[in-house]
């Protein structure tokens, strides 16, 4: 397994390294990264998304913040080899705007009280 972890890494090192060397060209509008904002389609699509889904139900946000009575910003939790499986500091681009759910909600990690 662990050899075939080392040669998936090797891989995809390889075809980042070998990508492309030249500036792609930026969309007009796009912002430093390259992002621009979203089409009508897209916005539309989202807007059936929001009427048929309860995001207005905050619960979850309720019971993730319920007991939390501290957070370490380098927290971060191992595998039984040793191998970094969640760093709080990696998601520290998330803010309360994100737009997915479960993106807002993984900022209320942390020691809890029962």
């Amino acid at each position: 397994m662990k050899t075939l972890k080392s040669a998936l890494l090797a891989s995809w090192i390889i075809g980042l390294t070998s990508g492309c060397s030249e500036n792609l060209p930026v969309d007009k509008g796009a912002n430093a990264t390259g992002h621009t904002a979203p089409s009508a389609s897209t916005v539309k699509a989202n807007m059936a998304v929001l009427d048929k889904r309860p995001f207005a139900n905050r619960n979850d946000f309720d019971y993730a913040r319920r007991g939390l009575i501290a957070q370490d910003e380098n927290y971060h939790t191992k595998n039984a080899e040793g191998e970094t499986l969640f760093r709080a500091k990696d998601f520290n681009f998330i803010d309360k705007m994100a737009t997915m759910r479960h993106l807002q909600l993984i900022q209320f990690y942390g020691v809890k009280q029962r």
